[in-house]
């Protein structure tokens, strides 16, 4: 009985203070929101890398952005973002 009292209140404190996906990325990520023009985005983060797609209009700019993703470091990390076809961040 105590140990399924005590795997009831461990459940109960990890998922209140848990994320879901979509809180963690619902606005954006990394201080870029979703739908922001790619040239706000250059500006915002001058020195990323950025390479074209084999998609017409389609841009990935690269950065460096060390913000934890779920609770999970990223430490090193590199953090790839697209346009769509407008030209705006996409999500």
């Amino acid at each position: 009985m105590r140990t399924a009292l005590l795997l009831i209140a461990v459940g109960f404190s990890a998922a209140a203070g848990a994320h879901s996906i979509s809180d963690e990325f619902a606005r954006g990520f990394g201080g870029v929101s979703w739908g922001m023009s790619f040239r706000d985005l250059i500006k915002r983060f001058p020195g990323g890398y950025s390479t074209f797609c084999t998609a017409a209009g389609r841009v990935r700019y690269r950065l460096n952005i060390e913000e934890p993703v779920l609770g999970i470091s990223r430490e090193g990390d590199n953090l790839r973002f697209g346009t769509n076809i407008g030209g705006k961040v996409a999500d």
